[in-house]
C-alpha cells in the first residue's frame, strides 16, 4: 500500500543547531561594528550553511514511497514485525539518514543511504499493549540531514489495519477440572478418536494426518478418515460478555476473562479437542485445527461488554464439558 506524505509534522532546532546560530549572531554583530569585511564574508558563508541545510533537508524527506506486507498472527504485548519496502522515487538525487518510526513501532528503522530509485526492504517492529483493531495512521519519517541543524519530521500516511488477538497463558487443567478430563465415551458423531466412522473426500479444514493414502492412491481424490467424537474431546466455552459499563476495575477483570478463554481456546485446540465458544454477541459451533483457532480468537479480539441482561447465558448442560467465564465467579460444568 503507498504511503503518500500528509504533512510537515515539526522542524526542531538540534543543540548543534542553537550553537550554529549562535555563533551566526557573534559573528554578525561583529561585522556590523567593525565593518570587517572578512567578516562579513565568514557571515555569509554561515546563513548560506543555514539556507542550504534547510532546502536538504526539505528534499531528503520527500518522494519517499512507503508499503507494508501483510502483518503476522499478533496477540497483545507480543513483538511482531511488520516487512517494510522504502523507494526512493527521486531519480536524481540520495537520501541519507533518514529515520522511520510510528505510534506503536519498538525500534525505528534508520536508512543511512537510499540511492535514486532504489528500494530498500527491511522490518518495522510493532507492540500493541491491548486487543482489538488497531489502525497505524501514519509513519514519522525524520532526518537530520545534512548538518545536524535540525531535525525536520514528516508524517507519511499509513492506513495499516493490524487485529491483535488477546494474550495467551499458560492453561493450569487442575484449576478448572478437578477430576481430570471427560471419558472418552464415543458418540455418534464425527470427532477425533479411533474408531473409523467413515471414508468420505477431503475437505478444507480437515487434519491431513487423518486422510487415508492407500486408498486416496487407487481413487485418485484424497480420503479422508473420519472418526466417531468422543465426549471428551469437546469443550463449550461460555463467555458472559454482559459486563455494563466499565470501569479501570472492572475493565480489568474483562480482560482477564477474554485472555482466560483465548488461552483455553488455544490450549485445547492444540490438544485436538473440538472447541466452541458462545457469548453474548454469537455462538462459534464445534470445529477443531487452525481454522477454528483463528475463528474464536477473532471473536475474542472484537468482544465488547454489552449491557447486563437479566437472563443467564448459560442453560443447563450441553452434554460436553464446559467452561464458564463471565462478571462473577467462574462456575465449571463437566
Amino acid at each position: 500500500m503507498s504511503s503518500p506524505t500528509i504533512r510537515v509534522e515539526r522542524i526542531r532546532i538540534t543543540r548543534a543547531g542553537i550553537w550554529f546560530i549562535v555563533v551566526s549572531l557573534i559573528v554578525g554583530a561583529a561585522a556590523a561594528n567593525t565593518g570587517n569585511n572578512a567578516l562579513y564574508l565568514v557571515e555569509s558563508m554561515l546563513l548560506a550553511l543555514l539556507v542550504v541545510s534547510g532546502f536538504m533537508s526539505r528534499r531528503n524527506l520527500r518522494k519517499l514511497d512507503i508499503a507494508f506486507g501483510a502483518p503476522p498472527e499478533v496477540h497483545a504485548t507480543q513483538h511482531f514485525s511488520i516487512p517494510v519496502t522504502v523507494t526512493n522515487n527521486d531519480r536524481l538525487f540520495s537520501r541519507r539518514f533518514v529515520l522511520i518510526s510510528g505510534v506503536e513501532a519498538v525500534n525505528p528503522l534508520l536508512l543511512t543511504y537510499l540511492g535514486p530509485g532504489v528500494t530498500h526492504e527491511d522490518r518495522l517492529v510493532f507492540v500493541f499493549g491491548k486487543r482489538g483493531l488497531h489502525r497505524v495512521p501514519f509513519l514519522r519519517v525524520s532526518s537530520v540531514f545534512p548538518l545536524g541543524l535540525f531535525d525536520k519530521a514528516m508524517r507519511y500516511g499509513a492506513e495499516l489495519e493490524v487485529l491483535v488477538f488477546p494474550q495467551i497463558s499458560p492453561v493450569s487443567e487442575s484449576r478448572y477440572f478437578s477430576r481430570g478430563r471427560v471419558g472418552d465415551e464415543l458418540t455418534k458423531r464425527a470427532g477425533w478418536s479411533h474408531e473409523l466412522r467413515a471414508l468420505r473426500l477431503f475437505r478444507s479444514g480437515d487434519d491431513p494426518r487423518s486422510i487415508h493414502w492407500k486408498r486416496s492412491a487407487r481413487t485418485g481424490d484424497l480420503i479422508f478418515m473420519e472418526r466417531e467424537a468422543e465426549a471428551g474431546r469437546r469443550l463449550t466455552i461460555f463467555v458472559d460478555n454482559a459486563f455494563g459499563t466499565l470501569d479501570a476495575e472492572t475493565e480489568e477483570r474483562f480482560e482477564a476473562m477474554v485472555g482466560e478463554a483465548a488461552s483455553l481456546a488455544v490450549h485445547y485446540l492444540d490438544q485436538s479437542f473440538e472447541v466452541a465458544l458462545t457469548t453474548r454477541d454469537e455462538h462459534i459451533h464445534y470445529g477443531r485445527g487452525r481454522p477454528q483457532q483463528l475463528r474464536i480468537l477473532t471473536s475474542l479480539a472484537l468482544i465488547e461488554s454489552v449491557p447486563r441482561q437479566p437472563f443467564s447465558l448459560w442453560r443447563g448442560k450441553s452434554g460436553t464439558t464446559e467452561v464458564r467465564l463471565g462478571p462473577g465467579e467462574e462456575r465449571i460444568a463437566s
